[in-house]
């Protein structure tokens, strides 16, 4: 026969009192742990030991002369890696088909991940009649435990062990052939946060959950410390629920990166930052539509990318979005980061490196909240007094300058990117009904300065503040780009050590 057992974390040298309500060989007696008992009972079987390495180490320390005469092997395993305990103790059982099998699972009660994995074998072969599984359960008494055969209460709580553990790390159940409620609860919350189903996630599941716990708390006690953990979930996703539409979105983008569904939470941190900027200029009243309507919502992503309408926001004045260019530029230049990692994980770019992809999500998220908590929104400029330093402004201005060297002009005839074009390519004549001498005299002076605000437009640049250009001499040109007011944001990804 095999006597395999799983090894507890410590070892104490302080003995407690074991029967045996088993048809094995256990004598009642004192003994140190479960380990004690077999190798103090069985002398001709072989011990297959599993467990960490610190203790093996342990175990290997206290009990030295007791593994003298024994036929034993000690197999360790990474305690964190579920697949590793499972296969090791599969491997074990397989080798060993042959024999009849002793499975101690005493230790396994105190870790709910190991836990997990003997559900898992437990759901397999437990009716096999090769193995036979027992475990020293703890009496009334202090000190005092008692070998059991594994119960259908025991099979039960180990499943529920595996299932909630599997959710917990991976936000799906396990496949398994004996379903329980907790196992249909779980499979539809799965369903419903991995397709963003919010009201159902809020007004269903989390209130069936809970009082599945409270009902069943006292049956499944053994597994007090993993039932907390899943507590601490629903609750974490509780607070949420009459929050604004962006902080659940904040909450859940952090939560899927937490979870490594990297796709699910760029997209929540990009439509996270698409709810804030319209809740908070509906609350300041900058906007006339329905933000609800995801139509309307593209209206705040217009609005990022500059190719927003006019009527469809209520600004303060005509140079409000140029006077407040870098604040909008932060959140624009963070949204098309996420978007674009978002972007090559949903159409599979395979020459992306993913290996960085959890941090940085991460400091996109820590980004966004400074934005928030620093209420950069609330903050914007409402003055019209700015509006000379925009580029909007000075391109107007040199339209109305151009006016006195042309025979006509007006916003329908020609625009100055039109007329610059021309002159660049030296094709002036093709500009009818223009004083072709005068407006090639003022594009010479005046090419740099019409230049650099084009560039400036195109970069998103809207704002000039050098003191110089608020009143410029037309016969003195600007020779170079000058800085914003504000520097945009800039996402630096950290170099890989």
């Amino acid at each position: 026969m095999i006597i395999l057992s799983l090894l507890g974390i410590s070892v104490y040298d302080v003995k407690s009192i074991y029967k045996n309500h088993t048809k094995f060989l256990l004598i009642e007696g004192e003994y140190i742990n479960s380990i004690d008992v077999l190798l103090q009972n069985y002398e001709d079987e072989k011990f297959i030991f599993l467990g960490t390495k610190e203790s093996i180490e342990t175990h290997k320390d206290t009990f030295g002369n007791l593994l003298k005469e024994k036929n034993y092997e000690f197999k360790d395993y990474d305690s964190d890696n579920l697949n590793d305990i499972f296969m090791k103790i599969m491997k074990v059982l397989i080798d060993n088909k042959d024999e009849k099998i002793l499975f101690d699972i005493t230790h396994s009660f105190r870790d709910s991940v190991i836990m997990s994995v003997i559900s898992t074998i437990v759901s397999q072969i437990i009716f096999k009649p090769n193995l036979s599984m027992i475990y020293a359960k703890q009496g009334n008494e202090k000190k005092t435990y008692t070998y059991e055969l594994v119960s259908e209460d025991i099979l039960n709580t180990s499943n529920i062990a595996f299932i909630l553990s599997t959710f917990l790390s991976t936000l799906k159940v396990p496949p398994l052939y004996s379903k329980y409620e907790l196992y249909d609860m779980l499979d539809e919350f799965s369903t419903h946060l991995i397709s963003n189903q919010f009201r159902s996630i809020y007004n269903i599941d989390l209130e069936r959950l809970k009082n599945y716990i409270y009902n069943n708390r006292d049956r499944l006690f053994a597994i007090k410390p993993l039932l907390k953990k899943f507590e601490e979930l629903l609750e974490s996703i509780e607070v949420t629920k009459n929050k604004e539409v962006y902080e659940q979105f904040l909450f859940f983008a952090d939560f899927f990166t937490d979870k490594d569904y990297y796709v699910n939470a760029s997209a929540y941190l990009i439509e996270s930052i698409t709810y804030y900027l319209g809740y908070s200029f509906k609350k300041l009243g900058y906007i006339n539509f329905d933000l609800e309507q995801y139509e309307n919502q593209q209206k705040i992503v217009g609005l990022l990318k500059l190719s927003y309408k006019k009527n469809d926001f209520n600004f303060p004045n005509d140079y409000f979005v140029d006077i407040n260019i870098d604040t909008i530029n932060r959140f624009s230049t963070l949204r098309e980061s996420i978007a674009k990692i978002r972007h090559n994980l949903a159409h599979i770019n395979i020459h992306q490196d993913y290996s960085k992809i959890k941090e940085i999500l991460k400091e996109y998220i820590e980004e966004f909240n400074n934005l928030i908590k620093n209420r950069l929104i609330e903050q914007l400029d409402i003055s019209e007094e700015k509006k000379i330093y925009t580029v909007k402004y000075k391109i107007k201005m040199l339209e109305q300058e151009m006016k006195y060297c042309l025979i006509s002009l007006n916003a329908s005839s020609a625009k100055l990117t039109t007329i610059v074009d021309k002159y660049r390519n030296s094709k002036l004549d093709n500009l009818t009904n223009y004083n072709h001498e005068k407006l090639k005299r003022y594009l010479e002076n005046n090419i740099s300065r019409i230049d650099t605000l084009l560039e400036n437009k195109k970069n998103r640049k809207l704002i000039e503040v050098k003191k110089e250009l608020i009143q410029e001499p037309k016969s003195n040109p600007v020779k170079k780009a000058t800085k914003p007011l504000l520097k945009p944001i800039k996402i630096v990804k950290k170099a890989s050590k």
